[in-house]
């Protein structure tokens, strides 16, 4: 049946196209909260009086600049991680998990490259079976380096939540705000 063969190969068209959306659409949601959390952890070092080395814009800028985008990126979240730490605990911890992070980015990255390379030349087997194995290790290291993303996403939050805690304990015994006056407005006055 040569048009149902048509038919199930339209399905799987369709199917195949909307796998594809559903993936570009989560991805841009991740790649989107990623660099708000990463330029909202950037400025909250300021916020808690450091000097960082850079801008806030460079936070997220710092990932499109070619060559740049190699070092700059993993020096800003080194300044996320060391300061946020040291003002939470008072020390900066081991930074293992950032190298992680940061070699599993780049080989993503060349693998990328890499795969899109082999897929442009699919004509023989060989090259097909080239492309898929490219594209497995690619997205190896993609979920690699999300999990080592969450990973950093979860210390640094606990440590600023520490951050925070430790604020409000220095702060007992302060004078208090001068109260606000909570009265209420002309058009809430009832006659």
């Amino acid at each position: 049946m040569p048009g149902k063969a048509v038919n199930e190969n339209e399905v799987l068209s369709w199917l195949t196209l909307a796998t594809a959306l559903a993936l570009l659409g989560v991805t841009l949601a991740a790649v989107i909260y990623f660099f708000s959390w990463f330029r909202r952890a950037y400025a909250n070092l300021q916020r808690a009086g450091c000097r960082t080395e850079h801008s806030n814009g460079w936070a997220i800028g710092a990932w499109f600049v070619p060559i740049l985008n190699l070092f700059r990126p993993y020096s800003i979240m080194r300044e996320i991680w060391d300061d946020t730490h040291r003002l939470a605990y008072g020390t900066e911890p081991p930074r293992p998990l950032l190298g992680w992070w940061w070699a599993s980015f780049l080989v993503m990255s060349i693998m990328s490259r890499v795969s899109n390379s082999l897929s442009d030349q699919d004509k023989t087997a060989q090259q097909l079976e080239n492309a898929a194995i490219g594209d497995a290790i690619h997205s190896l290291f993609v979920v690699v380096f999300i999990l080592l993303t969450i990973a950093i996403i979860k210390r640094v939050a606990v440590a600023e939540e520490q951050l925070l805690l430790r604020q409000q304990v220095n702060s007992i015994g302060e004078l208090a705000p001068e109260p606000v006056d909570l009265g209420a407005t002309e058009e809430e006055h009832y006659y």
